[in-house]
């Protein structure tokens, strides 16, 4: 599916990944990556067990290309916020494509 049609079609955001840590009892954020180029679904809501048991609703899935020859190094511990401030918690990652071509950020919407 890589340069395919429907990835073309496909709505493209402008997004920022940010590293989300605990300093001092609050969660302090910085960013990690700018400028990323995204295609955004929103498949039906979907539930999803984590490692730890626990249960989630995965609402969005962006889907990020390679910059500068390899993927985002994204995680569970990230966030990602688009071009309107909305608020991404990162549920997981999958390397797509066969060959490190496109990544799968399953996600969550914060409020």
């Amino acid at each position: 599916m890589i340069a395919s049609r429907l990835r073309e079609r496909r709505v493209q955001l402008g997004v920022s990944v940010k590293l989300k840590t605990l300093t001092a009892g609050q969660h302090v954020e910085s960013n990690l990556a700018t400028g990323l180029i995204a295609t955004h679904e929103q498949p039906d809501a979907s539930e999803m067990f984590t490692d730890a048991g626990a249960l989630v609703i995965v609402t969005d899935v962006f889907w990020l290309e390679r910059v500068n020859g390899t993927l985002p190094a994204i995680t569970e511990k990230h966030v990602i916020v688009d071009a309107s401030s909305n608020r991404y918690e990162v549920v997981m990652v999958q390397n797509q494509g066969g060959e490190g071509n496109r990544l799968k950020v399953m996600t969550r919407a914060l409020r």
